[in-house]
């Protein structure tokens, strides 16, 4: 089940160095994963929320004209985008994307769109498609990898491209033309905002990190849900963080539970009207 990202805001100057220059492609569209080091499968990874502790996705190498064939700015649906290069401090030897709050006025937010790590440079993507319906925001990008007789560096490159949005639809996904779609590998939040009124919380979740999946009745007799991640401030700090992290709607509370275990959140239950005490989860069934 797909989780979408509702509600993010901005952080200020979480990416203010993240739209520099990043390393272009080749002309020739990627068949294989030949050149790359490693393929990596990770989780979702949680950072606290202050700039200085920010780690942001590098992409270097050599920078080539661009392969994308959309405007440098454009709308898709109601929300306008702005394509952007993209660079940082570290490297992202992972294959996936990150979605961060941005210190533009116009366009709030940044997604970033890694392909991993390579064992030389020639290696690209870009974004060639840009769709939303209303619901869904759907990016797709083109691979690209280096010809047989191409001059290539030789050192490890990450590459990677980047569109900043007017606003963050309710779900979205990043595809290739290849037919692979990337994990969210990170969503950097300054603050988030649970709706009021929910009827129950499903947690679960171990020492600082908690997965909280809060459930709300809707005018139909349907349901909706936002996932939450819960943590610390900081390490042994007592102070705690709940960070957005998807939404979605059910028609029943069965649906609901597998969204909760999707998340990791199918511990137990609570109530509002006593938030101390755990319940089984099939008294929220029952219910």
């Amino acid at each position: 089940m797909r989780h979408g990202i509702k509600r993010l805001i901005c952080c200020g100057t979480a990416v203010a160095a993240v739209l520099t220059v990043f390393a272009g492609c080749s002309s020739k569209e990627l068949e294989h994963d030949s050149g790359r080091k490693e393929e990596r499968t990770t989780e979702s990874e949680t950072y606290e929320e202050t700039d200085a502790d920010v780690t942001i996705p590098d992409v270097s190498g050599t920078t080539q004209p661009s392969a994308a064939k959309l405007p440098p700015e454009g709308t898709a649906g109601d929300i306008s985008y702005k394509i952007e290069t993209a660079s940082s401090e570290g490297h992202s030897d992972d294959r996936g994307y990150y979605l961060f709050s941005s210190d533009d006025d116009e366009y709030p937010y940044a997604v970033i769109i890694a392909a991993g790590e390579f064992s030389t440079g020639g290696y690209g993507i870009d974004i060639t498609d840009i769709q939303y319906d209303g619901s869904e925001m759907t990016i797709t990008v083109t691979e690209t990898s280096p010809g047989p007789m191409d001059m290539v560096t030789q050192a490890f490159t990450y590459p990677c491209c980047g569109v900043k949005l007017s606003a963050v639809p309710e779900n979205m996904k990043v595809v290739s033309t290849g037919g692979y779609e990337f994990e969210c590998l990170y969503v950097y939040l300054d603050k988030t905002e649970i709706e009021p009124d929910w009827i129950a919380v499903f947690e679960d979740g171990a020492g600082e990190i908690m997965q909280k999946t809060y459930v709300y009745e809707t005018p139909d007799g349907k349901y909706s849900y936002i996932n939450v991640e819960s943590h610390t401030k900081s390490w042994g700090s007592t102070e705690w963080v709940e960070v957005v992290k998807g939404s979605g709607k059910a028609d029943s509370k069965e649906e609901i539970l597998d969204a909760a275990k999707d998340f990791g959140s199918a511990g137990f239950v609570l109530f509002p009207d006593d938030m101390s005490k755990a319940h089984e989860i099939s008294e929220f069934l029952e219910d």
